[in-house]
């Protein structure tokens, strides 16, 4: 997903300024990654959906969509945004036939276009969101498979290596269970960003947090690394 922040200039008639309001701007494509609940597939305007979704529940903001034709959104695939009847964005698939000018082929491109100032101008009482830093440094993704017992709980893992200050975001993306499993036992794939808000890190220092979670798994449960 890539996203930009600006100044939208709007016609207002013959002989009159434009109007200026800032708007977001999100273009989602590619795939999304396999985990243990869902198989590896293309985004598509259900995950846009999905998105818009999760943002509106953080603002506690009620929204509802209407269908939209619009020439830049396949026929079918447009929407607009509205809270109570008021519009303030719109989200679709890009056609294929303007995704073809920018040389996008055999790719769906999802579109979000949000009125920012709409939104927090009438809807979002300031006092009442808090915002955190996106880290402008490069983040280190890795995944260990475990053989552990049946019973144990990838919940009961990721809480343990959350722990950790350089784990940034930590979720399970695989269970296998075979003939080539212990009985009673299963393999569970986590996979594991590490980041810093300070710094670039270095292999060495994610290397000795791996070590330390290592350990750390260690002391709480019965487990040995998948090769």
């Amino acid at each position: 997903m890539i996203f930009e922040l600006g100044t939208v200039f709007n016609k207002n008639g013959p002989n009159k300024l434009p109007s200026q309001s800032k708007y977001l701007c999100c273009g989602i494509a590619g795939d999304i990654e396999k985990s243990i609940w869902r198989e590896e597939r293309s985004i598509d305007i259900y995950d846009a959906k999905s998105l818009l979704e999760g943002f509106f529940k953080e603002l506690r903001i009620d929204f509802n969509i209407i269908p939209y034709t619009n020439n830049i959104f396949t026929e079918g695939c447009g929407y607009k945004i509205l809270i109570d009847e008021l519009e303030v964005g719109d989200f679709g698939e890009v056609s294929k036939k303007v995704s073809s000018k920018f040389e996008i082929k055999n790719r769906s491109v999802i579109l979000i276009d949000l009125d920012l100032e709409k939104l927090f101008k009438n809807y979002i009482p300031k006092s009442e969101i808090k915002y955190t830093k996106i880290s402008k440094y490069p983040v280190s993704i890795r995944d260990i498979s475990l053989i552990i017992k049946e019973e144990v709980f990838s919940k009961k893992i990721i809480s343990i290596i959350e722990k950790f200050d350089l784990v940034m975001n930590c979720e399970a993306i695989d269970i296998y269970q075979g003939e080539s499993m212990e009985k009673n036992k299963k393999s569970l794939t986590i996979r594991i960003t590490y980041g810093s808000e300070e710094k670039t890190l270095s292999g060495k220092e994610v290397d000795d947090c791996e070590s330390k979670i290592l350990k750390s798994l260690e002391n709480n449960l019965e487990f040995s690394l998948r090769q």
